[in-house]
């Protein structure tokens, strides 16, 4: 996989929301889709996270957030596997920290 070059990125963080960025490297658009981000917007006991979807074009995607917003992003592998499906946490350093599913259901619903 060529997209080892993956980051995340957070700018304009004294907004009140902040552009969020995810960037991958080059890949094989024949395997890999554009990468996506989304905001959580609702989350219900014993369901999928409501998703709000940001921008994606060629080698990024970016959606507009705010700190302790809840966000998931990837890239879909077309061969069924490996490929990315992330949480994080958007921190008021304007940084996004990696969590796992299981932390992100509990943050979003403390947050309500």
């Amino acid at each position: 996989m060529k997209a080892e070059k993956r980051h995340l990125e957070l700018v304009g963080a004294g907004q009140k929301e902040i552009a969020v960025v995810y960037e991958v490297g080059v890949y094989n658009e024949k395997r890999f889709s554009k990468p996506w981000i989304a905001t959580i917007t609702n989350w219900e006991i014993g369901s999928y996270p409501r998703l709000e979807f940001g921008a994606s074009c060629e080698n990024s995607a970016e959606c507009a957030a705010r700190v302790g917003d809840i966000v998931k992003y990837g890239q879909k592998d077309y061969r069924g596997h490996r490929g990315k499906n992330s949480f994080g946490i958007v921190l008021e350093n304007g940084r996004l920290e990696r969590i796992t599913e299981a932390q992100a259901k509990e943050i979003f619903r403390a947050k309500i």
